[in-house]
């Protein structure tokens, strides 16, 4: 396997640590199956600090939105998107007190 050398603007370990916190608090609350698979496509890319090719070989057969999620991590591994997890915060279910 190929080490790509991350960029100065790619987040830190620990950064990205915090990123797999969160998305997995979010994979339980995210509504769809389909979006479950997502968000556990991104916990993977994370995980194993996958790049775009990786991910490609990983999830070409997989459903658009898993490997549109995937590629996003990967993106986010090399500084060129937000965190992963900013795409799903407005898919939660809005609490009674409507906070969330």
């Amino acid at each position: 396997m190929n080490v790509i050398p991350f960029p100065a603007s790619a987040p830190g370990a620990s950064t990205i640590h915090e990123e797999l916190r969160m998305l997995r608090e979010l994979v339980d609350l995210v509504p769809g199956e389909d979006n479950r698979d997502a968000v556990l496509a991104q916990i993977e890319v994370l995980t194993h600090r996958m790049d775009r090719d990786a991910v490609l070989a990983e999830y070409e057969d997989a459903y658009a939105c898993v490997l549109s999620s995937a590629m996003d991590a990967a993106e986010w591994l090399f500084g060129e998107a937000p965190p992963p997890s900013d795409g799903w915060r407005s898919m939660l279910p809005v609490p009674e007190n409507g906070m969330n």
